[in-house]
């Protein structure tokens, strides 16, 4: 994996005013993006988590990691700052999310890489999402959602 366990160890470093994925505001000095995408995470995430006090959070991106259990889901629904969401190839099995449906300002989702399966309804409320991955790389299928209708294609 590209970032590996290299792109965590920058945050050790305690004169740092950077680490490897994470960007803060210029301004207010808040973080507004996480990239832990393939950084090797795993182990356990709850949804008490400090990640989730990260409220000006915009975009985070936790594909291909590994944890234990997916307690952390409901925690999703307190970053209401979201724009882009990548939970790509991280094993979710089952239904999206219901704390993704209160992700108003969510732009992009991708769920590529998972087994999910039933409703969609938590999506029906993202109205200004506009890109939705879904892609099976098994099956070869894409599908691509639109919040306005509320139709998928295939």
């Amino acid at each position: 994996l590209p970032y590996s366990k290299q792109m965590t160890k920058s945050w050790t470093n305690k004169g740092a005013m950077s680490f490897d994925g994470v960007v803060f505001d210029s301004e207010t000095s808040v973080v507004t993006e996480l990239n832990l995408g393939g950084a090797c995470l795993s182990g356990s995430l709850s949804a008490n988590s400090s990640l989730f006090r990260l409220h000006h959070l915009r975009y985070l991106l936790l594909s291909d990691n590994y944890f234990d259990s997916f307690s952390f889901l409901p925690g999703l629904g307190k970053l209401t700052n979201l724009e882009f969401l990548d939970l790509s190839y991280m094993g979710l099995v089952g239904e999206i999310p219901s704390s993704i449906s209160s992700l108003n300002r969510l732009t992009e989702l991708r769920l590529a890489g998972n087994k999910l399966i039933g409703s969609f309804s938590p999506l029906f409320n993202l109205s200004k999402l506009s890109s939705l991955n879904l892609d099976d790389q098994k099956k070869k299928k894409s599908i691509f959602f639109s919040p306005k209708t509320q139709l998928l294609f295939f």
